[in-house]
Parts: C-alpha cells; structure tokens; sequence
C-alpha cells in the first residue's frame, strides 16, 4: 500500500495538473484548438481518442477512421494529423474530448468519454475518463477548455502560452461554497 507522507503528497499533487482556459471578453486574448497546437507542438507527438466532438466541421475522412466506432463523434487520430486537421481548416468546437496516449493503446473504449454535461470537471481534482489516458483535453460550451491531468512541462508551456489561464482544482475549490454555475444550465 502506497502511504503518502506531507512530501510525497506534495509532489503527487504537483505532477499532474489541471488547469482552466476560459474565454474572455479581450478579442487579444482569444484562443482555439488551432492556437494551442501551434503554440504547444508537443502536443502533434500524442494519439488522440476523440469524443463527444461537436464542431463547424466534420468533412475531412481523418475524423472517422476507425468505422466500428459505436458513436461516430469519436475516432482516433495521431497528433500531427490532427494539427494539420486543425491548420488547414478554421474549425470551431463547441465540445469535445482529446484523450491523449503517448502511443496506440489499441484499447476498445466501452465508455465514451464526455464534456456536455459532465459534471465531474467542477469538482475537486478531476481525472482523465480514460484509466490509461495521458491527459484530456476539453472544450466545454466553446467558451472554456479544460486541461485534465497535464504533466508540469506541458502545463507550463501552456500557461506561458495562455497567461489568462487558471488552475481548475482551485477554481473547484473556491466554488464549493459559492453558487455553482455550472449546475443547472
């Protein structure tokens, strides 16, 4: 049994982290999928299950390879096929999943992966939906995008990238005792 004492604790708690990208009233600080996969091209080395994906775009075949996908808002694709998805097309999502493996876990995915609706972003510390999962990556309502379990490398060139951004489990824990907003809209 893994016993963590204050010092392991705190170095758990600072390897993987989540962070909150929400969108602002500032036109200079608008941001996209597009945006974060230019700014952030660690991000073309990964496999991608994505889920729950609703968008302005569904035209290119690299979006629906794997045919035995039960949903078919979910396929896999490598990262720089996504990035050049994302580069060669202004494509707007409104919500989506980016599960994100280091290689091709050729897992059968019983259980979809989801943003609308989920309530489990807003609150404590979430985790990926996929056990074996990197991280996620999700664009909630188009207006926030949510970095779910995020080594400290990425996550700090994320928020070089995105100065506006801030941590979700703090966010979550501040809205524990003040009116949820995400609750019942």
């Amino acid at each position: 049994m893994l016993v963590l004492t204050p010092t392991w604790a705190k170095l758990f708690f600072y390897l993987f982290i989540n962070l909150l990208l929400e969108d602002s009233i500032h036109p200079d600080e608008a941001y996209s999928l597009q945006d974060l996969f230019l700014k952030i091209p660690e991000l073309e080395t990964y496999i991608y299950f994505l889920s729950d994906l609703d968008s302005n775009y569904y035209q290119d075949k690299r979006f629906n390879r794997d045919k035995k996908m039960s949903d078919e808002n979910s396929c896999w694709i490598d990262g720089s096929g996504l990035s050049s998805i994302l580069k060669e097309n202004n494509i707007e999502f409104t919500w989506g999943v980016l599960s994100a493996f280091k290689t091709n876990p050729h897992l059968s995915i019983s259980y979809l992966p989801y943003a609308e609706g989920n309530p489990t972003f807003w609150i404590g510390s979430p985790t990926p939906q996929i056990k074996d999962a990197e991280f996620e990556i999700v664009i909630w309502d188009c207006a926030s995008m949510l970095f779910i379990g995020m080594s400290e490398i990425i996550a700090s060139k994320i928020k070089i990238n995105f100065p506006m951004i801030k941590n979700l489990d703090e966010e979550n824990r501040n809205r524990q005792h003040k009116p949820n907003r995400f609750k019942g809209n």
